[in-house]
């Protein structure tokens, strides 16, 4: 299994690599449901953290959230769920890139693209490594994943860490079809 976020192989140690680990951390009874979308979780301590991340700002006012009633996406701004329907599930682009066959539903994404991959201009550049992107979220994990050893998504049960949440649901697939 390899960490997309930095390249680097994810070392698994026996029990992490055991059906049985997998199945008991993922697929236990997950009683704690969220009342605001449908993430539920084992432990409450869980919940808790979701509801922090996802439903609450720093003053603990709850968020207004917007969910795709086609699959799990869900953002905190109207306009980004209507993106998201037109793009995703409609594909209708209203922003087409004049280079490439690139589409979107949002300006802003339209000038990332162009400016990302057409005119090779990176905003955030690391002062420790050569990695160089135009996003500020893919800064802040390349920098916390590589370089600090922080991971955002962990299994509850072992050591596995990664700031890819769909590297952690690869792994539960592989190891379940195993």
């Amino acid at each position: 299994l390899k960490d997309y976020m930095n390249g680097q192989e994810v070392a698994l140690t026996p029990r992490e690599a055991s059906k049985d680990h997998v199945e008991d951390t993922f697929l236990l009874p997950k009683e704690h449901k969220c009342n605001l979308c449908d993430y539920s979780a084992y432990e409450e301590i869980n919940l808790k953290n979701h509801m922090n991340k996802f439903h609450l700002d720093k003053k603990n006012v709850l968020l207004k959230d917007y969910n795709c009633s086609q699959c799990a996406y869900t953002t905190n701004q109207k306009r980004y769920l209507n993106a998201h329907l037109n793009t995703v599930h409609l594909g209708i682009k209203s922003y087409e890139c004049s280079q490439c066959d690139y589409g979107t539903n949002l300006k802003a994404h339209l000038k990332l693209h162009v400016n990302t991959v057409h005119l090779g201009i990176r905003n955030y550049k690391c002062t420790q490594c050569s990695y160089e992107t135009n996003r500020k979220n893919r800064f802040d994990e390349h920098v916390n994943g590589v370089h600090l050893g922080i991971k955002r998504y962990k299994c509850s049960q072992c050591d596995y860490g990664t700031n890819q949440k769909l590297n952690l649901i690869f792994m539960l697939i592989l190891f379940i079809l195993e």
